[in-house]
């Protein structure tokens, strides 16, 4: 009884069986397997297709990061060549070995200020760091103006020293001073003076901040490494933590430096008034105090101020400078309460100027018609008419739900079509509404066929576009404007769903009306990648090149093209408009960027 006892205990103490673990690793790894292949061929399927439109983002991105990369972690620094990673690394597994009580005389812990690594490692660390960053710190737009930038494109850095000088002189109330001074500059402060100033951001936080406090404090961190060493060798309580000692000359010197950058960074704000110069002397001020109180309270300083007092120095000073800047903003806020015209008209102005160039509101063209009512004879109303009669026929009468309503009875009994979108359009002055139409399945599909008839059969819509005269409501022929009106590419149903294909040496059609598409949309695929991309074709097509047409929904296929722009508003996809040069017909589809203003001044 006492041997079966001991060996339960040793079966639930080996856990479970190697074999069952074996089988859940090997079921892991087999759906990791399948999912990396998954998207290898989708990433080899979009090479082969699109070529450099699907690759340009791609090395854009790559570049932006290459250069957040180097400014954020790279280490210049030959001759120390330090490392919080490798340092921290090195001294850890000693820590984690100290369970093993046998061998108690292990080396202590090295101080971070007598760390180094090795040249070659070191530089192989610094590639690493960057090729990982590269990934991590992409940024399309950042590349993509580098890249402009090297082939002649002019970003306007070049009026980026004017920046500095604005908080000091009050703007004239005219809007051509930011046109000529804030607006030439607005695509280096989008484009490139954020994600850069962001990456300083972290290099000071990291390789500075971090790296001076670890260098300070180097020696009460190795004591306290020892100690936990010999607490957790011992059995003891644990290190004492009140012997920590922060190096206070060090942390003085890293506040100066916060607030010098923090006032770098206030000459990039989104709004400038009469108060910011006294914003930024106020922080810069505090600054200079930190520094100060650092070259004070070095070990190499000849003491000037007694220990008692040095306290009250530094209270004293932060508490001066802050009444300054108070007192300050307090009297030109009160002068600009009792002359506000004069003291934030200018601004103001700044402003209109600013927002009305990055919304694009320069471009509208204003026209002046005149509304008022002037009474007519009754014997005038006729001649006046017949003379305006062309003003009058351009007048639309049909809105939006009328239009709709008259054209949805057009698709009649038609199971495979649904309205997507109505648009309204222009063709030789007069107004039309053009509904767009997606093809969908119908519900007389059985299961079993659900497959064969979304990928081969309702793959296009036969007649695509449905218009409506907006000025008198009659129904036009399509024909008459639209040449080729077949849809294979849109949005909505089926496009926006599933893919299409069809043999690529087809003799005969299975798709609506025996049509044979014969555009230049998709891609041969070969067995035996035709049957990785999709199985159902090992067994129905096994030895058939299959042409393939994915991203049909025009939304997505511009996402993955060109990932620059946004295509939604409000979780609504932009509208696109159907055109046509009197032969193809093409989707027309705004191109909208969104870009952080934050550092562009007077454009909040």
């Amino acid at each position: 009884m006492k041997t079966n006892y001991s060996e339960s205990e040793d079966s639930v103490s080996r856990g479970p069986p190697r074999k069952g673990i074996f089988i859940l690793l090997a079921i892991i790894a087999f759906f990791i397997l399948i999912s990396t292949i998954s998207q290898v061929i989708s990433l080899y399927l979009n090479v082969q297709e699109f070529g450099t439109l699907f690759i340009r983002p791609f090395y854009y991105a790559l570049i932006g990061g290459l250069v957040l990369g180097i400014i954020s972690f790279v280490r210049i620094d030959l001759k120390n060549r330090r490392s919080i990673f490798w340092w921290a690394l090195t001294n850890a597994i000693p820590l984690i070995r100290t369970s093993d009580t046998t061998s108690p005389g292990q080396q202590d812990l090295s101080p971070f200020k007598d760390f180094q690594l090795t040249l070659p490692k070191f530089a192989i660390w610094q590639v690493t760091k960057l090729l990982t960053a590269s990934v991590l710190l992409t940024n399309i737009n950042l590349g993509m103006t580098i890249i402009g930038m090297t082939a002649g494109w002019s970003s306007g850095i070049s009026y980026l020293p004017s920046l500095f000088t604005l908080p000091f002189v009050a703007p004239p109330s005219d809007m051509a001073f930011a046109q000529q001074n804030i607006i030439p500059m607005v695509p280096a402060l989008t484009l490139l003076v954020s994600p850069i100033l962001g990456a300083l951001g972290t290099r000071l936080i990291l390789l500075v901040g971090i790296t001076q406090l670890l260098k300070a404090a180097s020696s009460t961190l190795t004591e306290l490494g020892s100690e936990i060493k010999k607490s957790t060798t011992e059995g003891s309580m644990g290190p004492d933590l009140t012997k920590i000692k922060l190096p206070t000359s060090t942390i003085e010197s890293l506040v100066a430096l916060f607030l010098f950058w923090t006032a770098f960074n206030m000459f990039f704000p989104s709004y400038i008034d009469y108060n910011s110069k006294f914003m930024i002397g106020g922080v810069f001020l505090a600054g200079i105090a930190f520094a100060a109180f650092s070259y004070l309270d070095s070990p190499n300083t000849k003491r000037i101020i007694k220990p008692s007092q040095i306290n009250s120095v530094r209270i004293g000073a932060i508490i001066l400078i802050a009444l300054l800047v108070g007192a300050s903003t307090g009297v030109q806020g009160s002068i600009a309460d009792t002359r506000k015209v004069e003291w934030n008209g200018p601004y103001s102005t700044q402003e209109i100027a600013v927002n009305r160039y990055l919304a694009n509101l320069d471009s509208v063209k204003e026209v002046q018609y005149n509304f008022s009512l002037s009474p007519l004879p009754p014997n005038e109303i006729k001649p006046y008419i017949q003379e305006h009669r062309d003003l009058l026929d351009a007048v639309r009468l049909w809105d939006l739900k009328g239009a709709e309503a008259k054209l949805k009875p057009e698709i009649g009994l038609i199971p495979y079509v649904d309205f997507q979108d109505t648009d309204i359009l222009r063709f030789n002055g007069s107004l039309y509404w053009s509904a767009s139409l997606k093809p969908i399945l119908p519900e007389t599909v059985e299961a079993s066929n659900v497959w064969y008839n979304e990928h081969l059969v309702y793959t296009h819509v036969p007649n695509g576009f449905l218009l409506l005269d907006g000025h008198n409501g009659k129904i036009v022929d399509t024909a008459d404007f639209f040449n080729q009106r077949k849809i294979y590419y849109g949005e909505g149903g089926l496009l926006s769903d599933v893919w299409s294909a069809y043999p690529s040496d087809r003799q005969t059609s299975d798709e609506l009306n025996g049509h044979m598409y014969s555009g230049s949309g998709g891609i041969d695929i070969p067995p035996p990648l035709s049957w990785i991309f999709e199985p159902n074709w090992l067994l129905s097509r096994p030895f058939e090149t299959i042409h393939t047409m994915r991203y049909k929904d025009v939304h997505e296929k511009m996402e993955l093209l060109f990932p620059y722009f946004f295509y939604q508003i409000n979780g609504k996809p932009i509208d696109m408009y159907p055109v046509t040069d009197g032969k193809e017909t093409y989707w027309l589809m705004p191109l909208m960027i969104a870009l952080e203003t934050d550092r562009v001044p007077w454009s909040q």
